[in-house]
């Protein structure tokens, strides 16, 4: 996670509802997943794509 934090940008592709709830689940309160880390850091810009 600690090299994950040290890049500006991520890109993430996600497919599915349920990805997507995850995704919005981090997004709305942190939680001890990857997600949640890198969309609550303001060092990270992640940069989502999803399809159904």
């Amino acid at each position: 996670m600690s090299v994950l934090k040290q890049v500006k940008q991520v890109y993430l592709f996600i497919a599915g509802q349920k990805k997507l709830d995850v995704l919005n689940a981090a997004l709305a309160a942190k939680q001890k997943n990857a997600i949640s880390t890198l969309a609550n850091d303001e060092g990270v810009k992640l940069d989502v794509y999803w399809c159904a």
